[in-house]
């Protein structure tokens, strides 16, 4: 007699769980954070580490996935809420639909590298990606 655990997910399930949390974790996320930084004179960039391993947890908790692509999803996530985050602090809501907008934020990312406090910029956002991708699953 064969048991099988029918409230058990498959892979392609969690994943899909992953990914769905990880869209909603990346929106609201990326336009918390780009308000925060519009209307806060100071600049945090602490705060971009907060949403890597943020969107990480979200995935980690609802997909509860061991596959690196659990991990690539998280990276690319967070990668996707660093520009939503930088498009509404650059424009505003509208931002965040406006692909124009993201060609010029990932443009302001590669013109910053020509400063010391825009390579500490670029740096805070790497660690922010990397942290995003060692969250999202469980080793």
């Amino acid at each position: 007699m064969k048991i099988y655990n029918t409230h058990a997910l498959t892979r392609n399930q969690r994943f899909m769980n992953a990914v769905i949390a990880g869209s909603i974790a990346t929106v609201l996320s990326g336009i918390v954070l780009g308000y925060v930084l519009r209307f806060v004179p100071i600049a945090f960039d602490i705060f971009y580490l907060a949403v890597g391993y943020a969107i990480g947890y979200a995935i980690r908790t609802y997909g509860r996935g061991v596959q690196p692509r659990f991990s690539v999803l998280g990276a690319v996530m967070t990668f996707i809420a660093l520009v939503i985050a930088d498009s509404v602090r650059f424009v505003g809501l509208l931002g965040v639909v406006n692909p124009a907008v993201w060609i010029m934020v990932i443009n302001y990312y590669f013109t910053s590298l020509s400063s010391i406090s825009g390579i500490i910029n670029i740096i805070f956002r790497v660690c922010a990606v990397v942290l995003g991708y060692e969250q999202s699953r469980i080793v």
